[in-house]
C-alpha cells in the first residue's frame, strides 16, 4: 500500500489497481483476439485434453554447458596518449562510473580529449574506490586542471552524485 500511496502522490492521480490484477495479461490476451476479430469455434475439452496431454508428456531435456572458471580478468592494456598541457591550465569534466565491480574516474577537456583516466574494484566500498580515484587523478595532473562538471553514472551514480556534488547523475 506504500507504493501505491507514494506513485498517487508522485502522479498527482488516483492509481487503480484491479481485483483480478494477476489475470490481466490473459484478459489482455483474450481482448486482442476480440479486436483482431478472429472468430474460431473452440471447443474448451479439446483445448483442456491438448493441455493435458502436453504436460503429461513434456519431457525435459537436460543439456549442460562447460563449467564456469573463475579466473582473473585482462584488462585492456591499451595506453593512450599522455595530455599535452601546453603549461595553461585546462578546462576539466570529471566523469565517474560506480558498478557494483569496478570504478572508472576519468577527466576529459571541453574537446573531449581524455586527460587522465583510473580503473578501480570497487570492492563493496564505492566512496572509497571513488575517493581513492579522485587522488589518483589528481597526482596525475596537479593543478593543471579547472573543473567546471562532474557527472556520475552506474548502480552507485546517486550516493557517489550526492557525495562529490556531481552536477548531473
Amino acid at each position: 500500500r506504500a507504493m501505491i500511496k507514494t506513485f498517487e502522490d508522485i502522479l498527482g492521480e488516483k492509481v487503480l489497481i484491479p481485483d483480478h490484477r494477476a489475470s490481466v495479461g490473459a484478459i489482455g490476451a483474450a481482448l486482442s483476439l476480440k479486436l483482431k476479430k478472429i472468430k474460431k469455434d473452440l471447443n474448451i475439452i479439446r483445448i483442456v485434453d491438448k493441455l493435458d496431454n502436453y504436460i503429461n508428456n513434456f519431457t525435459y531435456k537436460r543439456e549442460t554447458f562447460k563449467p564456469l572458471i573463475l579466473a582473473k580478468s585482462k584488462l585492456p592494456t591499451k595506453k593512450f596518449k599522455k595530455y599535452n598541457f601546453d603549461g595553461k591550465k585546462v578546462d576539466a569534466y570529471i566523469g565517474i562510473d560506480v558498478g557494483s565491480i569496478s570504478t572508472n574516474v576519468i577527466a576529459i577537456d571541453k574537446n573531449k580529449k581524455l586527460i587522465a583516466k583510473c580503473y578501480l574494484r570497487t570492492a563493496g566500498r564505492p566512496i572509497e574506490a571513488v575517493r581513492k580515484g579522485i587522488e589518483i587523478i589528481g597526482k596525475e595532473v596537479g593543478d593543471r586542471i579547472k573543473v567546471k562538471g562532474v557527472g556520475t553514472t552506474g548502480s552507485g551514480r546517486y550516493l557517489i552524485g550526492d557525495f562529490v556534488g556531481a552536477d548531473i547523475v
